[in-house]
């Protein structure tokens, strides 16, 4: 993740009281530099998820681990304020049927950084 960009736009999304900080988030493709981010503005409810089989689930305390494919997640429609993904996308076979489950998951919105640019 590109954390200086990433913040920039958590800072603007903050000031423009569009998040707030006990907003439920739901992390995709998400690990420590996602938890650090959260962290640093004092998030309150995150869930970071990634597909990594070597996690136990208490390495984001105090955020919640969730096991999750981005293209078929687990969570009901709704279940979460935000979607967030930072430079993930791009690793999914179909980052279209990764950002509508994004989408179906997230009450308010979908907040998207990918830096890739590729075919």
């Amino acid at each position: 993740m590109r954390r200086d960009f990433a913040k920039s736009i958590f800072e603007r999304l903050i000031r423009e009281q569009i998040l707030q900080f006990d907003d439920s988030i739901l992390a995709i493709a998400g690990g420590e530099a996602e938890k650090e981010l959260f962290a640093s503005f004092g998030f309150k409810n995150v869930t970071i998820s990634n597909l990594d089989d070597r996690l136990i689930g208490d390495e984001f305390v105090p955020y919640t681990w969730s096991r999750q494919d981005a293209q078929s997640l687990s969570f009901g429609d709704n279940d979460f304020d935000y979607s967030f993904v930072s430079d993930g996308l791009h690793h999914c076979s179909s980052p279209h049927r990764a950002l509508l489950e994004m989408y179906r998951v997230a009450r308010k919105g979908l907040i998207v950084i990918e830096s890739r640019d590729s075919y």
